[in-house]
């Protein structure tokens, strides 16, 4: 009788102790690339107000097959916000998608790669095609990678384009279309 109420108790905390670590590691995203875009189009608006449309996404890949894309825009003229936030308003379009075997080993092996390992932060003066935030769950902790103004032409992403490799992979991975900028 004690074996059995050991064995059911054993059985209880080890189910516990899965559903924790699903769940850890469904909150701890393998990858996270915050992509934030701009207009050109500048609109006359009231002080205190961006003058730009400004849309946002936050994609998502998980170990294994999970991924999830969130999307918002923020109107010109509409927000005094601070257009530098990513924080997803509760309004925001969420797509769940499954990333398939090859396209996860590959995103994985970019991912492990020694140039995404040392890959820093890109921070330009001038105009580009957007700014972006990117997360990569390491053993060691989050590596944090920050881009301002990301231009794909700039001198040092021609000499060395990982960064624009990963951005890329990370949208083919969600079956998000490649921009035009993306490496071959």
């Amino acid at each position: 009788m004690l074996r059995a109420v050991l064995s059911i108790t054993g059985a209880v905390l080890l189910a516990a102790f899965t559903s924790f670590e699903a769940v850890d590691s469904a909150d701890n995203p393998l990858l996270t690339i915050r992509e934030r875009l701009t207009t050109s189009k500048l609109q006359q608006c009231p002080s205190g107000t961006l003058g730009n449309d400004v849309s946002y996404s936050e994609l998502r890949v998980f170990a294994g097959d999970q991924g999830e894309e969130r999307t918002w825009r923020v109107a010109g003229c509409t927000s005094a916000t601070d257009p530098r936030g990513w924080t997803a308003p509760s309004g925001s379009k969420l797509r769940k998608f499954r990333v398939a075997p090859p396209e996860y080993q590959r995103l994985k092996a970019l991912l492990d790669s020694s140039s995404v390992n040392n890959l820093t932060s890109f921070m330009n003066a001038g105009p580009g095609v957007g700014d972006y935030e990117i997360e990569i769950s390491r053993p060691s902790g989050i590596q944090r990678v920050s881009v301002v103004a990301l231009m794909p032409e700039h001198v040092e992403l021609r000499r060395d384009p990982t960064l624009l490799r990963l951005i890329c992979a990370a949208k083919q991975t969600a079956a998000i279309p490649r921009p035009s900028w993306c490496p071959r």
